[in-house]
């Protein structure tokens, strides 16, 4: 190494040392020029020698100059890849559709053993908790007795503390047990173009574990709520096209959900979940924004039913959703800390949303507000991670109360609007999330936009908010018969 050679220089010539550092990078810069003049001029002699060859001549084997089938038995070999998102991307390409059935469906099963676990956890916490309550109720109702119903609630509380932490390390090392066997499997069928026998062999059959799937605490309940699509032109000199959708759910951590009722569903549902997995480590990108408190941690302190869902299924590829909310809490303590402020809007980019922290007691604000800041950074993060459809909630509140009236609604759904608008033409004009290939122009991003109104909103209101989206977005004309 360059470093280890001007160490001996030194040694040999008594260098002193003020002249140590310049010299040091004179002579590491020396030592990797002559080494890229040697490999090139190397380069250039079996190339030369090659193009010398008489090429069309009986004697020479052409075949070792290339790779065939018979010295390669599997030609995916050939160029390892570096990492598993490499092997996946590649197997999700190349699979049949059988194996790709069986990935989904094997993902099925781990989730379904991750959700019992879950469940079991859960219900053994709510009868401890509801011991500590009781005990709690009767210490206050016993005066004589305090030593001894305090004695119990102690013992309680060190249950549940116990069961707690058992739960955690079986939660765990179930995890890391189900990522290991899918990491094994996705690299049998990168090498070999095969799934493990004991999985194909394993009871029951993984190909029919679809059939007893189920997530009853997280039922999908099938609303009648209205939805309006809509193509439009955003920009002035360069016009760009882009989707957006109104529509009206009970939380936008609904669109994250599925269930499988019948074998009409379970099919829908295969296809939705083959087309994630192929874009997973890709461009197209899906996001949703979940209003949350100030706190990073928030999921994880009020157990929220976005919580709940993501701990109920098996996190395969990705950090846990808690690993992830961990890491952005000492990620915002660290930002307020070198930045002096306590309080900070920021967009953070995690396995398949974008978190704003947000204020939900604020009544009115305006452009300059930080939640409207908040939606900027989403915009522009998304436009840099490749992130193609962004759903949020239009009001920025989760759901209705009496201050909501009916000009409040089209103010912030006006706000809402004409700032994303904006957002979005400096996204496009600047060039961000364009893809660009060799010898051609970039290609602007195409955006997806969900706009998700409280369900309990009056057919009223949602009709007028309509109205004033076609009078702030042009419209694509549709194509009628």
């Amino acid at each position: 190494m360059p470093e280890d050679l001007f160490g001996h220089l030194v040694a040999k010539n008594n260098l002193p040392i003020p002249f140590h550092d310049d010299v040091k990078t004179a002579f590491v810069d020396f030592v990797i020029e002559e080494v890229h003049k040697y490999e090139d001029e190397k380069a250039e002699e079996i190339l030369k020698s090659v193009m010398d060859k008489p090429w069309f001549d009986d004697k020479i084997d052409l075949s070792s100059l290339f790779i065939e089938e018979e010295s390669a038995p599997n030609s995916r070999l050939s160029v390892m890849p570096q990492s598993f998102s490499d092997y996946f991307d590649f197997v999700m390409k190349n699979s049949t559709s059988d194996k790709l059935s069986m990935i989904i469906a094997k993902e099925q099963k781990m989730s379904e053993e991750m959700s019992a676990l879950i469940r079991a956890r859960d219900f053994e916490i709510e009868r401890l908790t509801r011991a500590c309550e009781n005990a709690v109720t009767d210490s206050a109702n016993v005066g004589e007795k305090i030593d001894e119903c305090s004695y119990n609630l102690s013992i309680l509380n060190e249950k549940l503390r116990h069961v707690n932490t058992n739960y955690a390390n079986q939660i765990q090392a179930l995890s890391e047990r189900q990522k290991a066997v899918y990491k094994d499997m996705i690299k049998s069928l990168y090498e070999k173009d095969e799934i493990p026998e004991d999985i194909r062999t394993e009871t029951p059959p993984v190909s029919v574990i679809r059939n007893s799937l189920s997530q009853p605490e997280l039922p999908v309940r099938k609303s009648d709520a209205s939805h309006e699509s809509f193509t439009i032109y955003i920009g002035a000199q360069m016009k760009t096209m882009h989707n957006a959708r109104i529509l009206q759910c009970d939380s936008l951590a609904d669109l994250c959900k599925s269930t499988m009722n019948d074998h009409a569903d379970s099919m829908l549902f295969d296809s939705r979940r083959l087309q994630l997995l192929m874009s997973l480590y890709g461009r197209e990108l899906t996001s949703v924004v979940l209003l949350v408190g100030r706190d990073p941690l928030y999921h994880v302190h009020n157990r929220t039913p976005f919580l709940r869902m993501c701990e109920q299924s098996a996190e395969l590829h990705f950090d846990s959703f808690e690993v992830q909310l961990n890491n952005i809490a000492n990620t915002v303590h660290t930002v307020n800390k070198e930045r002096g402020k306590s309080n900070q809007v920021l967009a953070y980019d995690t396995l398949d949303d974008k978190k704003v922290p947000l204020d939900e007691k604020s009544d009115d604000i305006s452009s300059r507000h930080a939640c409207i800041g908040g939606l900027y950074n989403i915009v522009q993060i998304s436009a840099r991670c490749s992130v193609r459809t962004i759903s949020l909630p239009l009001f920025l509140v989760e759901s209705m109360n009496e201050n909501m009236t009916v000009s409040w609604c089209l103010r912030r759904a006006e706000l809402i609007f004409k700032c994303l608008k904006g957002f979005l033409m400096e996204a496009c004009s600047m060039g961000m999330g364009s893809a660009a290939t060799v010898g051609s122009a970039s290609t602007v991003a195409h955006y997806n936009v969900n706009f998700a109104l409280p369900s309990k909103l009056s057919k009223n209101v949602y009709n007028q908010i309509i109205e004033m989206f076609s009078t702030i977005f042009h419209l694509v004309p549709s194509v009628s018969g």
